[in-house]
């Protein structure tokens, strides 16, 4: 019927399009549950969709964690990226120079909110601060 891979943190169902249409029901609630649901399509092998339930922001929590990094991106704290020269030699040192401002601001968020950063394609998050879970392996 489903396939449930057990992580530490996350339970993930993985069920195929017609799996979902016939026990909807069934798998809405173990979403509400804290369940992760992934949708494959077989035909295709690839999965379409990642349904899990939405979180509250906590605006409290966020500020708490947006005060605590503010101070961390300096030059005073890091005195290699006095300029703007050194900041593009140090991404390119790291082989952060390929990765979009998107996938940027999805690790930043992840991290402040000390998220489980689960992508299909990790390759995009080389950052060691984040947390990440390859829901494939």
């Amino acid at each position: 019927m489903f396939k449930a891979k057990q992580h530490p943190m996350l339970t993930f169902v993985i069920v195929s399009v017609s799996q979902l249409r016939s026990n909807i029901s069934e798998y809405l609630d173990r979403v509400s549950k804290g369940a992760r649901l992934l949708v494959n399509d077989e035909k295709r092998g690839k999965t379409i969709a990642h349904i899990t339930k939405a979180q509250a922001f906590d605006k409290d929590a966020y500020e708490k964690k947006l005060r605590k990094v503010a101070g961390i991106f300096t030059a005073e704290n890091h005195p290699e990226w006095k300029t703007k020269a050194d900041v593009i030699s140090w991404g390119k040192e790291k082989s952060f120079n390929k990765l979009t401002l998107s996938d940027c601001l999805i690790a930043a968020t992840a991290n402040i909110n000390d998220a489980i950063l689960v992508p299909l394609n990790t390759k995009h998050f080389p950052m060691k601060d984040i947390q990440i879970l390859n829901p494939l392996e």
